[in-house]
């Protein structure tokens, strides 16, 4: 195992640039001009020379395998991809994805979104329907989806369509498989500076290298940002979208014999940012009609700020046991997010701010009034809503799998999970004359998940065909215990479903998620495959309230072609998904001011396309496109759904004097119009988002100019919760631009 490491010193060297010096050698993954999320990207050194597309290795079947020879739709974005398309969070990967769409409601919360997938979604407070997992462990919840950064990262592979069969019940929808960047032997340095609009400027570094050499190695990396934000109170311009950030993250690579590899990693991340600032607007007419240059209003008197922490152990050791691979991964999380903020749509110190329901500056929750520093004894000054959430969670899986090359191959395992909740919102009244904030509300949850399942997965290959099964059995349960305290001592009962006052709420689930594909090379540039299979989301708990578990049954077909040698790659899928008990999330302006919603069927079809061209040996042409048919039965479209989205891009390298570049990427992304809820309500016309980066660089440096959305494009991102006579409105993120620098030693 230690020799592999000789070759990625040099790689990693020459690639963070995505300069020419990279020609020099190669790896899958590492070519500078990488398209942004097809499904292949442009090869380095020798296929550089001939303008061909290079081969991407993908470990999506947990087994390294050629892309383009896996019988599942995966889009794969190397490591110089993510850089040239400034992809930092999940929702940059999706505005690149076919069939994936991220709805940010960061407005309100860091970990306040909907991550959808070919029409299958989230709800807040339960699994998310897209498993993303890091170097073989799976994030624990749907909050920590939006955690870490993807700024030391090797690989992303994006597998859309459902993988419940392999990787558990957060994956009903699909997967996003991260491979983050592994120590190398010899010692090596990176980092990147950037400072934008907004005052945001951010810092990244990375050091690895080798303690003894081929036995211990390390990697460390840090993350450092603080942003002032591009979203300012309109009254009085506080900063309300403003961001703080302080990660690092340690990774230790033991490989002392030849047979046995632990790779050991630990992080930890700290975050600060706003809270609760979304806008008001009109109820009148089409959501779109919101936004515009003064609507929906964004004022606060005091602007909200939530702190969210992660801590992550995990351990991955890998026996060659001859022929056989055991691998065990253990993994620890701990997260802790906590938020305040003003539950008043407005600036309660400008009640004659012009608004467009011509309401004024004084609208609270339930519509209620505050007065701000003009109160008078006993009238409320201000009202707040906060909110907690912690959780602790246990991770573990083990497997066996063959390694040897023959006609069989095949996987065996078994995974745990343990989760702990405690969640806490409330609100409280600032009164003047009043020594005591007076509370107003508070809902308290304790919940318990435990998850265990047994998994397997065998390939057999008949020539030119390939036939390959998969199955899963889960069992889950889940508890929760409702308390009248925030220090969870005073139980409040519930009613069960028999009737009867209980202590705890206790639910289980059990299923069985099979999986078959079969999948033949028409010869050596082109496979067709076809695949049925079954997909399964837990059940949760949400304040109290339970969401029962989803479950799917899949039909797929696809296409996956190389023309004029390997100039061009076009990739076609389509499908076909039985969806029964939707779980979705609705918010209110009363306590606990989110609860479950269910749809009971839901009937998806839908076809993806992905291509790319290499035009020139230094310019590549890549674009994706979707179709989405997605009805809940009554004949009313699915919520955030558009049944047009995708994407198109370019990458140009191109050589200028000397060893400098010229490194240049743009892509277009773009949806068409969508229901942001049930019964055809809250439309959102069709949007596109302009995004782009060019600089010069040579192999140790280079600076870039940075831009996202470009156009400023303005859009309801979530449910806006509607409340006569206004709208509550959670806006996409303003234009963002700057300058970065990139250094590599």
């Amino acid at each position: 195992m230690a020799k592999m490491h000789t070759s990625r010193v040099a790689i990693a060297s020459a690639l963070c640039l995505g300069s020419t010096a990279v020609h020099a050698q190669v790896a899958p993954g590492t070519d500078p001009a990488a398209p942004l999320a097809a499904s292949t990207a442009p090869a380095a050194g020798a296929a550089a020379a001939t303008g061909t597309i290079q081969e991407i290795t993908v470990t999506a079947r947990s087994r390294a395998e050629n892309l383009q020879s896996v019988p599942d739709s995966i889009s794969a974005l190397p490591a110089m991809a993510i850089v040239n398309a400034n992809i930092k969070s999940i929702g940059d990967v999706a505005r690149i994805t076919p069939g994936l769409n991220f709805r940010n409601g960061g407005a309100f919360s860091g970990n306040y979104f909907d991550i959808r997938m070919r029409g299958i979604g989230s709800a807040q407070g339960g699994f998310p329907s897209v498993s993303v997992i890091v170097d073989g462990v799976p994030n624990d919840s749907g909050d920590a989806l939006t955690s870490g950064s993807l700024n030391d990262v090797e690989r992303i592979e994006v597998l859309r369509g459902p993988q419940s069969a392999l990787y558990g019940s957060s994956a009903i929808a699909g997967a996003i498989n991260i491979i983050t960047k592994k120590p190398t032997n010899d010692w090596h340095s990176s980092g990147r500076l950037y400072y934008g609009n907004g005052s945001d400027l951010q810092a990244q570094a990375a050091i690895s290298g080798a303690l003894v050499p081929d036995k211990v190695l390390i990697r460390v990396a840090g993350n450092y940002r603080d942003d002032n934000g591009r979203i300012n109170s309109e009254t009085n311009d506080l900063h309300l979208d403003f961001h703080n950030r302080k990660q690092i993250e340690g990774r230790l690579l033991l490989e002392p014999t030849d047979t046995f590899e632990a790779d050991l990693k630990a992080s930890y991340d700290d975050q600060k940012g706003g809270y609760a600032f979304q806008g008001r607007g009109s109820v009148a007419g089409d959501i779109s009609s919101v936004i515009n240059t003064n609507d929906p209003v964004i004022a606060r008197r005091t602007p909200g700020e939530q702190g969210r922490t992660f801590t992550r152990l995990s351990g991955r050791l890998n026996w060659d046991l001859g022929g056989v691979a055991l691998t065990s991964i253990s993994a620890y999380s701990r997260t802790r997010q906590s938020g305040f903020g003003s539950a008043c749509y407005d600036d309660v110190n400008n009640p004659s701010f012009p608004a467009p329901d011509g309401l004024g500056g004084e609208i609270c929750l339930s519509n209620t009034r505050a007065f701000g520093d003009a109160a008078k004894t006993g009238q409320v000054i201000e009202r707040f809503q906060y909110g907690s959430d912690n959780l602790n969670s246990f991770y573990q899986d083990l497997r066996l799998s063959s390694q040897t090359k023959g006609p069989i191959s095949w996987l065996l395992g078994g995974s745990y999970l343990h989760r702990k909740v405690n969640s806490i919102s409330g609100g409280y009244n600032e009164v003047a004359g009043t020594a005591a904030n007076v509370p107003t509300n508070l809902t308290v949850n304790r919940k318990f998940d435990n998850w265990w399942g047994v998994y397997g997965q065998v390939s057999a290959h008949f020539g030119k065909l390939e036939l390959t099964a998969n199955a899963r059995y889960d069992h889950q349960q889940y508890l929760n215990t409702s308390y009248r305290d925030a220090a969870f001592t005073r139980i409040l009962q519930v009613t069960s479903p028999t009737g009867q006052l209980e202590d705890t709420q206790h639910e289980q689930a059990r299923s069985f998620q099979p999986k078959g594909q079969i999948s033949y090379h028409i010869d050596s540039t082109k496979m067709i495959y076809a695949t049925v299979s079954k997909g399964f989301r837990a059940g949760y708990f949400n304040s109290g309230q339970y969401a029962i578990p989803e479950h799917t049954t899949n039909y797929e077909g696809g296409l996956k072609t190389e023309w004029l040698d390997r100039h061009l790659l076009v990739n076609v899928a389509g499908f076909h998904i039985d969806y029964s008990d939707q779980q979705l999330s609705t918010t209110t302006n009363t306590p606990p001011f989110r609860m479950p919603v269910t749809i009971p069927k839901t009937t998806i079809n839908g076809a993806e396309l992905e291509t790319t061209v290499r035009v020139l040996p230094v310019l590549t042409l890549n674009g994706n496109l979707a179709y989405l048919h997605a009805e809940v039965a009554g004949g009313t479209v699915s919520p955030k759904s558009p049944r047009w989205s995708g994407a198109v891009g370019a990458q140009l390298n191109q050589p200028l004097t000397g060893d400098w570049v010229l490194n240049a990427h743009t892509d277009l992304s773009f949806h068409s119009p969508q229901y942001l809820f049930t019964f055809n309500t809250q439309r959102v016309p069709a949007k596109q988002y302009l995004n782009a980066r060019i600089g010069v660089e040579k192999p140790q440096y280079g600076i870039y100019f940075v831009g996202s959305n470009l156009t400023n494009t303005k859009e309801p991102q979530l449910q806006a919760s509607a409340t006569t006579p206004y709208r509550v409105i959670y806006p996409a993120d303003p234009r963002s631009y700057g300058v970065e620098l990139r250094f590599n030693f």
